[in-house]
């Protein structure tokens, strides 16, 4: 059985010659809150296709804005859950 260094060693590539592409982008956020006796779990998750011709920088910036709408999603729907109880409770009195 050869090792990983004797093919490594016996490929006719080199590091060099290997090109890594980023293709997607994959961000999720998770929250959980307490509202009364329940706790509430809320995720989101979003994969988004990029350019193959884009910069560090340009990848870079997609990534936080891919950050950024997951945790917005999530803390939009933690507002959500918030008013729907507070919202019942109102209703009760």
């Amino acid at each position: 059985m050869a090792t990983t260094h004797e093919i490594a060693s016996n490929s006719q590539f080199s590091n060099a010659d290997v090109k890594c592409i980023t293709k997607t982008i994959k961000a999720s956020s998770r929250a959980s809150i307490k509202v009364g006796d329940n706790f509430y779990t809320i995720e989101y998750t979003e994969e988004q296709s990029v350019p193959e011709e884009f910069n560090p920088q340009e990848l870079a910036t997609a990534r936080k804005d891919l950050w950024d709408t997951c945790n917005t999603e999530v803390d939009n729907q933690i507002v959500d859950i918030l008013n729907t109880f507070s919202n019942k409770n109102k209703a009760k009195n």
